[in-house]
């Protein structure tokens, strides 16, 4: 397991110096972006073969009504115009455009079909790369995740901690006076005043606990597969 970079207590808020972890983050990012295009490319024939399927099966539709079309203008002549010799029906311009367009769509499907074979194993290797590089990209993002916790704890909470347990002081002092006073001098209202100083204490306390802020972990986990300098 690779080490994670010391970060040093900076300033509240300071940026994090770089470390080995964003770096790698920052290159698997950019060789993912990558191998994700390589990985479309490799698809767009079967894309395209499966366009070109859909459309000659539209073509098809097409073909097929307007040779109907066709079929009952004939039945029509043959009922009423043929006796009185009127010209027999051609094969109308609709249908003739309609099967020279499907059989335009299926010689364009024969040609995607057949560049399919090498195609398919460029898909699949493309594809094998995706996985790997993800795999590295998500492996960074941990260890960048942790970095960021360290250098949070270095800096805000080490800042607010301190504020927390100055001003915790402050109250503990109080306390220990007036159980000191009460016990010494007897002063029974200095050792009821203390048991609420700490009662209003533990009350603060409850009121502070927490579980961990999973959401602001969470927003910091999914940044970070796409932006290698994001922070808590």
């Amino acid at each position: 397991m690779t080490a994670l970079a010391v970060v040093s207590p900076n300033a509240a808020g300071s940026e994090p110096p770089s470390s080995a972890a964003r770096d790698e983050l920052r290159r698997a990012i950019a060789q993912l972006a990558e191998a994700v295009r390589a990985q479309a490319a490799a698809q767009e024939p079967v894309d395209r073969l499966n366009a070109i399927i859909a459309a000659v099966a539209e073509a098809e539709a097409r073909v097929t009504e307007c040779r109907k079309n066709d079929a009952a203008k004939l039945d029509r002549w043959l009922d009423e115009d043929a006796a009185a010799g009127r010209p027999r029906p051609m094969v109308s311009p609709a249908t003739i455009a309609a099967e020279t367009n499907l059989a335009q769509l299926r010689a364009e499907g024969n040609t995607a079909q057949a560049a399919l074979p090498g195609r398919a194993q460029a898909f699949a290797a493309a594809g094998a790369v995706v996985r790997a590089v993800t795999a590295m990209r998500n492996s960074a993002v941990t260890r960048v995740a942790a970095e960021a916790a360290i250098h949070y704890a270095a800096t805000v909470l080490r800042e607010r901690a301190a504020a927390a347990v100055a001003a915790e002081s402050v109250v503990e002092g109080v306390i220990h006076e007036l159980r000191q006073r009460g016990i010494v001098t007897g002063d029974i209202e200095a050792l009821a005043a203390r048991e609420q100083v700490i009662a209003a204490r533990a009350e603060v306390r409850a009121e502070i606990t927490g579980w961990g802020d999973v959401d602001r972990a969470r927003r910091l986990l999914d940044r970070l597969t796409s932006d290698a300098s994001a922070e808590l």
